[in-house]
Parts: structure tokens; sequence; C-alpha cells
């Protein structure tokens, strides 16, 4: 509802005139209005005999703009408060729509993208930044000495030409103290930037000797963590996978967490996933906008439907991880991976969080290679995967 300040646009100049419209000198003045109302688009003009009646007329036109004024800003102000409420409804929708589409498509998004850690891209090439500093203080430009001229016929008059001689070399005192002053100030000035400099310099190469020690330092690490890993070390598989799977794009609306363990006897890799819960998942499938209220409203998930979303999704995650760990352990050192599921959820009857396993299952690396992912249900990969638990160690932590 527009304020008070915002529902009167109207504008009254008034004037009185004593001419008639050929030019004629009246008897008596007419008194006349001119009121504009541009919000309105109106312009109206007022005449009266008197300025009593003038004012009366005005006060009636502004009243009725006014009335008009403040009816067309209330329904244009409602109509903008829908059209926002509309576009608002419009836009929570698209975001509802595509992250539900992000769920559905988390197996598939992954399958092109190379999960291998690139080493040369992990090690640090930035450069240290190259040392500046102000160029010294200028030195001043010489001044001019200017002497008092030498006075006419001074040769004739020993006095004159004395004190005239004494006030050239009074300036010229005055011209080289000057200068000898201005020569001072400046070499302390260049002392001070040297000193200041030099300072500055030593600081910078002492900051540059530790950017270049903690880098070369990082650059080690990563150069020894690739050694040990394609050595198969069991510390540097695990380290290596878990930045693997730190990696893992996942949408903003759900989370996952991964614990990592390795058997290097067998080359079995074990995952437990924390996954999310169905009460962490969008609730939502898209927004309406709803007259009444004039808001959007979402449009809940079903019951069923929330339950098969969480289902997909865990599935999901858990085919994509195995296949994040297999494609990106370039080395034979990973033969198996397990990966188990866990969900933390309220059971609603006690009021508690409770810890789950939600799945669980396992393959070596030539049956999972083997799997066209790109054309597979996730339900039914995972039910496949899921008998071959029994056949390995460490399924379940």
């Amino acid at each position: 509802m527009p304020n008070q300040a915002t529902i009167d646009s109207n504008r009254v100049h008034t004037f009185v005139s004593w001419s008639t419209p050929a030019g004629n000198r009246r008897s008596a003045p007419l008194y006349v209005a001119t009121v504009t109302n541009p919000y309105l688009g109106r312009v109206r003009e007022l005449k009266a005999k008197s300025a009593d009646e003038l004012e009366l007329k005005v006060n009636e036109c502004v009243a009725k703009w006014r009335d008009q004024e403040s009816r067309k800003r209330t329904v244009t102000a409602q109509k903008d408060a829908k059209e926002r409420a509309r576009a608002e409804a419009i836009r929570l929708d698209v975001e509802a729509k595509r992250a539900l589409n992000e769920l559905k498509a988390l197996l598939n998004d992954t399958l092109a993208v190379d999960d291998r850690i690139n080493w040369e891209s992990e090690h640090d090439t930035r450069t240290y930044p190259e040392f500046f500093y102000p160029e010294p203080p200028k030195r001043p430009s010489p001044g001019e000495l200017s002497l008092p001229p030498e006075p006419g016929w001074a040769w004739l008059f020993r006095g004159r030409h004395r004190r005239w001689v004494s006030e050239c070399e009074e300036t010229r005192t005055i011209f080289e103290e000057a200068e000898s002053s201005a020569k001072q100030s400046w070499e302390k000035a260049v002392q001070e930037h040297k000193a200041a400099r030099d300072s500055a310099y030593k600081d910078h190469q002492e900051k540059r000797a530790a950017f270049l020690a903690g880098q070369r330092e990082f650059n080690n690490a990563i150069s020894a963590l690739r050694e040990r890993f394609e050595a198969n070390e069991p510390r540097a598989i695990i380290e290596y996978c878990s930045r693997v799977l730190e990696r893992s794009s996942y949408p903003e609306t759900i989370s996952v967490r991964h614990d990592l363990d390795f058997e290097g006897e067998s080359g079995t890799l074990v995952v437990n996933l924390e996954l999310p819960s169905a009460d962490d998942l969008p609730k939502a499938s898209g927004y309406k906008y709803v007259v009444k209220g004039n808001l959007p409203t979402p449009v809940e998930l079903k019951a069923k439907e929330r339950e098969r979303l969480h289902a997909e999704v865990l599935d999901q995650v858990v085919v994509r991880t195995m296949h994040e760990v297999f494609e990106s352990c370039y080395t034979s050192g990973v033969q198996r991976v397990i990966v188990n599921g866990w969900v933390t959820s309220l059971n609603k009857a006690t009021g508690q969080d409770e810890r789950s396993q939600v799945r669980c299952l396992a393959s070596d690396r030539g049956a999972f290679e083997s799997i066209n992912l790109s054309r597979v249900e996730p339900a039914a990969c995972v039910k496949m995967l899921s008998e071959n638990v029994g056949g390995m160690s460490g399924a379940a932590r």
C-alpha cells in the first residue's frame, strides 16, 4: 500500500490576469490556476473571479485527483506484488527442478570426469612477486639568483654603490644558504629512501626464501606421494583415494563423507560412506503461484516419492564411489573395492538419532570395469554387486 508521501503528485501554479485574450485590460482581475498531475497524466486550468473561489476549485480538483492517484497506485502496487510473487515462484520452481535433476544424474555426471589425479597440476607453480619500491626523490632543480638592479649613477655616489653591493652580497648569501639547505634535505631524503629500500628488500628476500622453501616442501611431498602410491604403499593408496573422493563434486543439496581402509595383501580398499538421510534431501518437486496469499507455494513430494528419491540417490552414490576409485587408481594396488553406505536418521519413536548400514556392495576391478555404467539401472547394479559381498573381507565396519 503506497504511503502518504507517494500518493500526491499534484502541482499547482496560480497567477492573476488583468488582460483579456484580445489584450484589453479587464475591469476586475481574473484568478487563474494550472493544476497538473504527472502520475495521472492530467492537466487542468481553473479560473475564478476571486482568490477564495479559485482556492475552493483547486482544493476540489486536487482532492479528486489525489483519490484517483491513490487508487491507481494501490492497484499498480498490488499488480507489481503479484508479478514479483509469480516471478519468484518461477525462479524457485526452476531451482527445485534443477536440484531434483542433479540428484537423478549423480552417476551419469561423473562418467565424463577423469577421476585420476593429474600430478603435474598438483604442484605449486606460483611465482613470488618481483621486488618493487618507489624511485628515490629527484634532485631539486637549481634556483636562479636574482640580484637587485644597480642604481643609476651609482659610480658617482659611493654610499649608494656600497649599499647596492651590500644588498647583492646579502641576496647571494640567502640564495646560497637556501640552495645548500635544499641540497642537504634532498641528500637526507635519499639516504632515508635507501635505508627504507634496503630494509624492504631484505624483508622481501626473506619472505621469498620462505615461500620458495614451503613451495619446495609442498611439491616434494606431492612427488613423494606419487612415488609411494605408484609403489602401492597402503597409506599412500588411502591418501590418494581420499583426495579423489574429496574432489568428487556433489550438488549443494547433499553431503557425502568417507572413511577408508586398505588391506595390502588382498589389494582391497574398503570405503565407508556417510550418506544423506531422506530428511536431508529436497522436499519440494517444484513451486507454483497461489493467488490466495499472493505467495509462491512449494509442491511437496509425497512420502513414497521421497523414499524413491532417497533410494535412487543412495544407489547412485555407492556405485559412483566405486567407479571413481577404480578409474582413478591406475596402478595394480587396488584390485577390489568394498563400499559400505551408512545413514544417520531420526528414529521418530525414540527421538534419538540412529546410524544404520543401508548399502553394501563389492567388486573386483575386472568385473566392475566390464559394466557399462552409462546404461545401467543403479538399483539393479547395486543388487548385483551386493551379492559379491559375502566372498570379500572387510565388508562392514
